[in-house]
């Protein structure tokens, strides 16, 4: 009877694990993104100096055009409106209505192969160009407000930082389990 040594199992068993590990890593990277849709072209003259915030309820009584959808789902609820804002003044836009939380229930299996379920929650919004010639630039100033940006620029330094690191783990784990393979393969 042929039978493998113990380290061999081991380490075919180390190695499954380790994917799972790689794969579990790339999914939580996931949690935290901000997604645009356009709905349209869009003609840019400028960016906006301040971006507005209209809620769901809001009485909306001005002329704009609709430019896109943003969603946003982050972890920290207090920076949602920050990447909102971004997202807006990204796609030249100058205000968000209709802006909520959607709260979803999501099901997920975890680490011990248990089904459960817990509340996936996102933020949701329409980009919009609020018309040169509407009655709403009678009622509100023009203030100068782009700290979101100051915010975001710090957050994709962060963020490329860490997906360097996912990337320079990946090639290690690669890296790791070619060796294994092949040291697997050198004894009969």
């Amino acid at each position: 009877m042929n039978r493998k040594p113990v380290h061999q199992t081991a380490s075919f068993f180390l190695c499954i694990y380790l994917v799972f590990v790689a794969v579990s890593c790339r999914s939580a990277s996931h949690a935290n993104y901000t997604q645009y849709t356009a709905l349209g072209p869009v003609n840019c003259n400028g960016k906006a100096q301040n971006i507005f915030l209209f809620f769901e309820g809001e009485n909306v009584n001005f002329e704009y055009q609709k430019l896109g959808l943003v969603r946003v789902n982050f972890h920290k609820e207090e920076l949602v409106y920050q990447l909102m804002k971004q997202e807006a003044w990204n796609a030249c836009g100058n205000a968000l209505i209709q802006v909520k939380k959607v709260s979803e229930p999501e099901v997920y299996t975890d680490v011990n192969g248990n089904v459960n379920t817990r509340t996936n929650s996102y933020y949701t919004g329409i980009v919009v160009q609020i018309d040169e010639n509407s009655a709403f630039w009678e009622k509100h100033k023009t203030e100068v407000d782009t700290s979101f940006l100051a915010y975001n620029r710090n957050q994709d330094e962060k963020l490329q930082s860490a997906r360097g690191g996912g990337f320079v783990m990946t090639l290690g784990i690669i890296g790791a389990l070619t060796m294994l393979a092949i040291g697997l393969g050198a004894h009969p």
